[in-house]
């Protein structure tokens, strides 16, 4: 079909459909934060796991979950309409975990 529709020239009508499509997934990611999806993340979290530079952990995010939501949706939503987050949110700790093969090979 694609072939065919280069022949007869209906290119420019795929190329409108493509940039909606695109358009209609850019204005999906720039929506605000719900607390929904925000109530969501936090069910999905799960416990026992270590907490990155700000030692926060997931258990602290379950538990306080009924009192945070409101205020973390707040947050998100300010840090993506003004690109502002905390410099400690570009940090992370990478360990490289060994799978199979020679241990030696770099």
């Amino acid at each position: 079909m694609h072939f065919q529709n280069l022949v007869s020239g209906n290119t420019h009508n795929e190329n409108e459909n493509q940039k909606e499509s695109i358009q209609n997934v850019f204005e999906e990611l720039d929506a605000p934060f719900t607390e929904n999806e925000l109530s969501y993340g936090i069910r999905q979290l799960k416990r026992d796991k270590t907490p990155g530079f700000d030692n926060i952990l997931n258990e602290y995010l379950i538990t306080g979950k009924a009192a945070l939501t409101q205020v973390l949706c707040k947050l998100f939503n300010d840090i993506l309409n003004t690109g502002n987050f905390p410099q400690m949110w570009v940090k992370s700790i990478m360990v490289p975990v060994f799978k199979k093969g020679d241990v030696e090979c770099g």
